[in-house]
């Protein structure tokens, strides 16, 4: 929120969604080395459905107990709407392929396995260009034309990016404790790796992102909890 009161609500949105994203990615990359498969595709389903409804239902809960009306870019939400579908889509295709096609074809697996892997460049790449379309070519598609001066910022904008920063590293430190203590976390408690993956995972990973959404609603800056 520091960065974002230097750089602006555009920037300041794909910072949050970036950074808070992060400690997910970690989360699935020490997953795929510990060989927990299922946790690392449980993980990526609850992040989807964490973001969608739990954080940005917050956001709109919280921000309207406030405001009796909030705005948001319009056009700004459509593209980022679009990106969604896209990605959806495109995460569809190999599961599809796979179901239709695994009477027919002897070598499905390995055709998902390519599939899968020109999708994930794919959608880099569609990411990539998003993020040109959205800080450079249409930058006043995303964001209030009139921003107005809030509250001065607690840390400077050096300090903010070094804090983020150190943050992200102890984040990095301790996942793969995390992913260690999850075998005996669900035989003590009885949970499935399901529940844990869906759940709790992505509460954990979301948690930073999810506090700066509601904090930055609860300012009026819905592009900023949007994005």
């Amino acid at each position: 929120e520091d960065l974002a009161a230097v750089t602006g609500e555009v920037v300041g949105g794909l910072l949050n969604a970036t950074f808070g994203n992060v400690v997910e990615m970690l989360l699935c990359i020490a997953s795929i080395r510990s060989g927990q498969l299922i946790i690392t595709k449980c993980t990526l389903l609850g992040s989807i459905l964490s973001n969608l409804l739990l954080v940005m239902g917050c956001s709109c809960l919280f921000g309207g107990i406030r405001y009796r009306t909030q705005h948001f870019t319009e056009d700004g939400a459509y593209v980022q709407v679009v990106m969604l579908l896209l990605s959806v889509l495109a995460l569809s295709l190999p599961t599809g392929y796979a179901e239709t096609m695994r009477q027919e074809d002897d070598h499905v697996q390995l055709a998902v396995l390519q599939m899968s892997r020109y999708i994930s460049v794919l959608l880099l790449v569609a990411y990539g260009l998003y993020l040109y379309f959205q800080i450079v070519s249409h930058r006043d598609l995303f964001g209030s034309q009139d921003e107005e001066e809030g509250e001065a910022p607690d840390m400077g904008p050096r300090t903010a990016a070094v804090v983020l920063a150190g943050s992200t590293v102890l984040c990095a430190l301790s996942t793969d404790y995390l992913i260690a203590s999850i075998q005996g976390t669900i035989a003590t408690w009885g949970l499935s790796q399901e529940f844990v993956g869906i759940i709790l995972l992505p509460i954990i990973g979301n948690a930073a992102e999810h506090y700066t959404a509601i904090t930055v609603a609860l300012v009026d800056k819905m592009d900023l909890a949007l994005g």
